[in-house]
């Protein structure tokens, strides 16, 4: 048998009789009574929430265990913040590469690079071969 839903809980309150005093006054529907109708709302929309999160073959309560475990692998420190944080230690990526590049030695590579083309430096700068 499926969960009620807010309705029907709602519906069961106004049904059966029950004898509720709130402050000295006898209260005779809590439904609609203005210091008890906002904790029937919210206790009606966990049934409803129950009734929603359930499937044809999984309860509420296994589906929302399936959802922590998921939240658990995706957003815990074996998830995303961890990846996020050793991504993001030093800066961001693009003002990272711009301080490697600043600091990286380029002159023995260039050197390399344009022995290997069989230019001078002065080739290279004066932008002919």
């Amino acid at each position: 048998m499926p969960a009620r839903t807010g309705q029907q809980y709602i519906k069961g309150l106004q049904q059966q009789e029950r004898e509720v005093w709130l402050r000295g006054e006898r209260v005779e529907d809590v439904t609609p009574h203005p210091g008890l109708r906002n904790g029937v709302r919210a206790v009606a929309a966990l049934y409803d929430m129950q009734q929603y999160l359930a499937t044809d073959t999984v309860g509420a309560r296994d589906r929302v265990k399936l959802f922590r475990l998921a939240w658990d692998i995706a957003g815990s420190a074996f998830g995303s913040r961890q990846v996020l944080y050793e991504r993001f230690f030093a800066s961001d990526p693009l003002t990272r590469a711009r301080i490697l590049n600043a600091i990286y030695p380029k002159d023995e590579v260039m050197k390399r690079v344009l022995d290997f083309l069989g230019r001078s430096d002065d080739a290279s700068e004066t932008g002919g071969m």
